[in-house]
Parts: C-alpha cells; sequence; structure tokens
C-alpha cells in the first residue's frame, strides 16, 4: 500500500479528539518558538543597550577623574611656587641667595614628602637654569627649550604630557608654575615678569595606578591618549604606554623630539589601530563603536570621552562576548522554560 494512502487511513481511523490535540500542540509550538525569537531580541538589544551605557559612563566618570588629577597637582605646584622662601629666593641677588638656600630647599622636601609619587623639586631661573633642586644632578642644567619651562615663565601653570626623562630615563610629568615677586600693596598677584619658575618631577605612576584601577566588567579595560594618538595609561597592559595607534608623522615625531619629551628612544611604535583611531578623532563621535581585536580575538565595544582641560582622550572597552553575555544567559533559561 502506497505510503499517503496508509497515512490517510491511519488519519481517518484517528479519533478527532487525539487530531485536535495534536493540532493545539503543533500550534501552540510555532506560537511559543515565535515569541521566544521576538522576546529573546528584545532582551538583546535592551541588555546591550544596557551595557554600553555603562561603558559609556565609565569612560566620562575616568575623564572626570582625570581632569580633577590633573587640577589638583596644578594647583599644589602653584602654591609651591607661592611660598615665601621659594619668593625670596627667585628675586634675591646672587650674594644673598646662600643665606636662603635652606629654607627653599626645606620647602621642597616638604612639599616631596606630601605625595610618594613626587621624584624632585627645582627651582630655575628665566633662562631656564635650575638653581635649587632636591636631586643634585639636576642642578646647572638648564630646561629653556621645554615646554613646561616655557609655558610657565608666560605666567601660566603647566602640567606636561607624561614622557621620557632623558635625565635618568625614567618616566615623568612635569607641573611647573611661575614664581613671581611677593604681591605689594596695590598691586595683583602675578604683576610684571615671573621671577623664575618652580618644576616638579611626578611619576606617571600616579595616572597609570589610577587608570588600571577603573573596573570595565570581568574583561575589559580602559586607556588613555594623547592628541597624537600615543597611550599615556593603559589599564591592562603597561607595555603598550608610549605605543601609539597610527605610525606618527614626521614633522610630529622632529618636534616630540625637539621637546625632549621622550628622551633617548629614538622612535614610538605603534599598533596600527586604524579605526580606533579614525574613531577618536571625530568631533561628533557616536557614544559606541565596534571593532575587530587585534589578532582575531573577537569583536570589542569602544566607547570615548574627552578629559576636560587637557588634550587626552579615555578610551574604555569591552568584549562583545562579554556585552551580550547576560542575554545569552537570559536566553539559555528562556529555552529551558
Amino acid at each position: 500500500m502506497p505510503a499517503h494512502i496508509f497515512l490517510r487511513e491511519r488519519l481517518r481511523q484517528t479519533p478527532l479528539i487525539a487530531r485536535l490535540v495534536v493540532s493545539m500542540v503543533l500550534i501552540a509550538g510555532v506560537t511559543v518558538a515565535l515569541l521566544f525569537f521576538f522576546f529573546s531580541r528584545a532582551d538583546r538589544r535592551e541588555i546591550e543597550t544596557l551595557q554600553t551605557e555603562m561603558l559609556a559612563n565609565v569612560a566620562r566618570d575616568l575623564a572626570g577623574n582625570l581632569a580633577a588629577l590633573g587640577e589638583n597637582e596644578v594647583s599644589r605646584v602653584r602654591n609651591l611656587a607661592s611660598a615665601r622662601a621659594v619668593q625670596d629666593f627667585a628675586t634675591a641677588r646672587p650674594a644673598q641667595r646662600s643665606a636662603l638656600f635652606a629654607p627653599t630647599l626645606a620647602d621642597f622636601t616638604n612639599f616631596l614628602a606630601s605625595d610618594a609619587f613626587y621624584r624632585a623639586a627645582l627651582l630655575l631661573d628665566p633662562s631656564g637654569e635650575v638653581l635649587v633642586s632636591t636631586e643634585g644632578s639636576y642642578v646647572g642644567l638648564n630646561f629653556a627649550d621645554s615646554v613646561f619651562f616655557q609655558t610657565a615663565l608666560a605666567g601660566e601653570p603647566h602640567m606636561s604630557e607624561p614622557g621620557i626623562s632623558a635625565l635618568d630615563r625614567q618616566p615623568v610629568i612635569w607641573l611647573s608654575a611661575p614664581v613671581y615677586a611677593e604681591t605689594l600693596p596695590g598691586s595683583g598677584p602675578g604683576s610684571g615678569p615671573p621671577a623664575g619658575v618652580v618644576a616638579v618631577a611626578l611619576s606617571p605612576e600616579k595616572l597609570w595606578q589610577r587608570v588600571e584601577s577603573v573596573a570595565v566588567g570581568q574583561n575589559g579595560y580602559a586607556i588613555v591618549l594623547d592628541r597624537w594618538g600615543i597611550r599615556v595609561a593603559h589599564g591592562r597592559d603597561r607595555r603598550y604606554i608610549f605605543r601609539s595607534l597610527m605610525p606618527l608623522p614626521p614633522d610630529v615625531w622632529s618636534a616630540l623630539q625637539a621637546d625632549g619629551r621622550f628622551g633617548p628612544l629614538a622612535e614610538i611604535a605603534s599598533t596600527g589601530s586604524t579605526m580606533l583611531w579614525e574613531y577618536v578623532q571625530r568631533d561628533s563621535r557616536a557614544p559606541v563603536m565596534t571593532a575587530d581585536a587585534p589578532g582575531g580575538g573577537g569583536r570589542v565595544y569602544h566607547s570615548a570621552a574627552a578629559v576636560p582641560d587637557r588634550q587626552w582622550t579615555v578610551v574604555a572597552m569591552l568584549p562583545e562576548a562579554e556585552v551580550l553575555a547576560p542575554a545569552n544567559r537570559v536566553s539559555s533559561r528562556t529555552v529551558l522554560a
């Protein structure tokens, strides 16, 4: 007997109630499958939105934190430059300075003791020569070509980009502020040209630890880029610090060398992160950008935020697998249900 005839006969012999039950079960199964599909997609979009908002908030919060860090450090070195002993030494004649050396050095020493990340405090004359320093090797050196000195001599406190000292080849951030003569009655603060410049060598370890302490999920991290796309901090691997997203143009590298920012380094390695570099350069960038991880590690979500008052950009990163993990868990539980 042909198969279709056999099935037709069996169906005719099947009670009506059984046929109705089978039909209802099939319809219910298809309905549940469709509902599961649409609910899963909705859950996935909602969870992805929540996760990306969290990522963007992390980037913004860290950017604000770093802005506050820079403002606090500049304020502290400005206060040091206004200390009476420092002002007296900077404005005194060379023959009168020997008696003022000890009080100035004491102020510098106390300042360094207030923060373990401070490495040296210096007083420079208007020509850029170091007159007093807590590190004797700095005395007599000239920083006239350094941006931190030139900016302070122009009357503006300054916090330099992280770099490498040519003297000891250690990572350093320079803080500087102008030193003025003691304010006289009827004259405003900072009147007249600076009598000198106070500079403080700050270890970038303070910046690095701040970035490394930021939790971005389980496997995410944050980085900080300067205006050239050079990593000045990395939340996961310090070996990437001072590597650029893209190769630096020759004129940019020449300017960095002239400033002495990277001391003995002959070049800056790059990682070829084209999509990330294009993303951080956009004037109006999307809150989140996805790109493939180097080495085929899957896709990664990125969110960038500018650091106020500095030419830095914070980028928070989180693997796609972790972003969508809550949605996948919800889908699995729905399937079981």
